[in-house]
Order: C-alpha cells, then structure tokens, then sequence
C-alpha cells in the first residue's frame, strides 16, 4: 500500500516535471503576483542564470557552504534574494540596464518577505542550480587535487 502510494507520489512528480519542461521550452509565461502587481516570468536567459548564479555563489564563497545550507542561507540574506528576483523579473539586458534599480528598490521597500517566498521557489525552479553547485565543486575539488599533487611534488625534491 505505501508502495503504491509513493509510486503515485513519484508518477505525479514526474508529470508535473514534463510539465515545467514544456513551459520553459515553449518559453511561456508564468503569471506571478508580487505586492499586488502582476510580473511575466518566462524562461531565464542564460546571461540572467549566470548573474543569479554568480549571486548564489557569492554566499557559497563567504559561507563556505554545502548545497543544502547554500540555499537556506539564500532565503536569509535579503539584498541577494530581492537581486534575484529583480533579475528574473526583467529578465532583459534592456530592462536590467534601465528598470533594475527602481525594480530592486521598489521590491526591497514596498513587499513584504513573505511574498518573496513562493517567487523565490519559481525562480529558482527555472535554474539549473544542480548543475552549477556540482560544477562549483568539482573544481573546488579540482584545485584541491591539484594543490595537493603540487605539495607532494615539493615535498619529493626536499
């Protein structure tokens, strides 16, 4: 019986996946409220993933976190939860140079933390973020690797 059940649970997981899947490859909109206004939010180009990414890894780099506390860390440092939702809003190498000020202060100032939450769960639902954490760590383990092949190295001509 809790087989089947976590079998639905699973079917049900994976439906809701293609789903996604479809959106963002058909690049259509998710209609999101933020403090009564209502945002498109499409597929994120690969420059406003790479900005978002280049946020969560300045958290990462402070922290020295694993994946799992790198993102709760996320939810708490506010100034990089409202740049990324400012990103994925605008979403637009346009609209970044010319509305993400006023955008990132309007959403900093005039919202409150809680309507943050679920956009933050649907931006970071468009990411990849998986693959960018493990890429982080495979070179972080990379350098590791090859500073200790130096050490061993030095420690050979002495």
């Amino acid at each position: 019986m809790k087989e089947q059940k976590n079998k639905a649970i699973s079917e049900e997981y994976k439906l809701k996946a293609q789903e996604r899947l479809l959106e963002v490859m058909n690049d259509k909109p998710r209609i999101v409220k933020l403090s009564g206004t209502e945002w498109e939010i499409k597929a994120l180009k690969p420059k406003v993933q790479w900005m978002i990414c280049e946020e969560v890894a300045k958290i990462r780099k402070i922290e020295n976190l694993n994946t799992a506390n790198t993102i709760k860390e996320i939810f708490y440092n506010y100034p990089s939860v409202v740049r990324i939702i400012t990103l994925a809003l605008l979403n637009d190498k346009d609209r970044i140079k010319n509305e993400y000020d006023e955008v990132y202060d309007t959403i900093f100032y005039e919202t409150t933390v809680k309507d943050w939450a679920g956009l933050l769960v649907d931006i970071v639902g468009l990411l990849e973020v998986d693959f960018f954490l493990t890429i982080t760590s495979q070179m972080q383990m990379f350098m590791k690797m090859t500073t200790e092949k130096k050490m061993t190295m030095r420690e050979a001509k002495s």
